[in-house]
């Protein structure tokens, strides 16, 4: 969980004790009240969890897989580098 993750916990933990409103709570992490609302009703449906980033659970498009450590097509690779040496 990020700082700014942790932060908006404090916040929504105040707004579940009706020490905050979500009109405040919006000013204190500076977003507008339809934000605020927005967080909140995720807060409520999945706790702490529904606060964290949704993108940082999945891996990158562009992350390698796992087994698929050799390069593909070495043949290819091989006759690039004797072509340009040739000329």
């Amino acid at each position: 969980m990020s700082r700014k993750e942790r932060d908006r916990m404090t916040i929504m933990t105040g707004v579940q004790r009706q020490e905050l409103t979500l009109v405040q709570a919006g000013e204190l992490m500076a977003v507008c009240y339809r934000q605020s609302k927005r967080i909140w009703r995720r807060y409520q449906a999945d706790g702490d969890a529904g606060l964290v980033h949704r993108l940082r659970v999945n891996p990158a498009r562009g992350a390698s897989r796992p087994n698929c450590g050799r390069r593909p097509w070495p043949s290819m690779r091989r006759n690039a580098t004797r072509t340009s040496a040739r000329r």
